[in-house]
């Protein structure tokens, strides 16, 4: 498969700091086929369902295959059904804050995006289906795709609260007033659900289910956080990643 691109969420850096042309023109590949479907009927190995290959709105998981017909033929990936996936709009989002601010805030190219951006966390809108302010997963649909996430869960709503912010900020630079105030309002909306459903008092539980995993210390939990604080955007989270840091001090073979 090309450019996973859940997975490039992480690698990006590599690409952004040392080939930043590269980087762009990933990023309006991966803009271009986010408007368009794929109704073709996938079998999916993991469950055996059958879903469509691509829907409109969707960030794709993959560019395609090698051996098929890669950037026509999106989605490579067979394993789940990704068009519900919960983070990849979110990466997105992140990722075109950054690269803007990394090409010296790129007004061309944050134009551009900012259709693909309203398209990417419309759907994120959707997903929130009790009205928090949180997306909610069901399942195995996001990047960890053998961990199960149900309801809120630290690794999504973190992700979500940061694209959040960073679509208020884009909204601000572009003018788009608006829009601002929408989704600063669905943003403090989701911030006191996600500090009431899921701090613990030192760490955020991985999920709202009742299942004892839910309690497990997720080190991704501040995989949101980390995309602001390279866009410039700082919070204090010392407390969290000591208390990750010591757990996986006390568990290591290794500490």
């Amino acid at each position: 498969m090309y450019n996973t691109y859940d997975v490039h969420y992480y690698a990006s850096f590599a690409l952004a700091m040392l080939w930043p042309q590269l980087e762009i023109c990933i990023l309006y590949d991966i803009a271009a086929v986010v408007p368009y479907e794929d109704a073709e009927p996938i079998k999916h190995l993991f469950d055996g369902n059958v879903d469509m290959r691509k829907d409109a709105g969707c960030v794709p998981h993959d560019m395609g295959d090698p051996d098929d017909e890669p950037w026509e033929r999106v989605n490579a990936y067979l394993v789940h059904d990704t068009v519900n996936w919960k983070d990849l709009n979110l990466k997105f989002v992140l990722q075109v804050y950054r690269d803007y601010l990394l090409h010296d805030n790129d007004l061309q190219l944050l134009s551009a995006m900012w259709p693909i951006v309203q398209a990417a966390m419309e759907r994120g809108l959707k997903q929130d289906t009790d009205g928090d302010g949180i997306i909610n997963n069901c399942g195995a649909d996001q990047t960890y795709d053998t961990w199960k996430m149900i309801g809120a869960s630290a690794y999504c709503g973190g992700l979500w609260l940061a694209a959040l912010k960073a679509t208020c900020e884009i909204a601000t630079v572009l003018g788009e007033v608006e829009q601002h105030d929408k989704y600063l309002s669905v943003l403090q909306l989701g911030k006191k659900s996600y500090q009431e459903k899921l701090w613990t008092g030192s760490y955020y539980r991985f999920d709202t289910s009742s299942r004892k995993c839910s309690e497990s210390i997720m080190s991704d939990q501040l995989a949101g956080y980390w995309y602001l604080r390279a866009s410039g955007i700082e919070q204090d989270v010392r407390s969290l990643l000591c208390r990750i840091i010591n757990t996986s001090k006390r568990m290591s073979a290794f500490s």
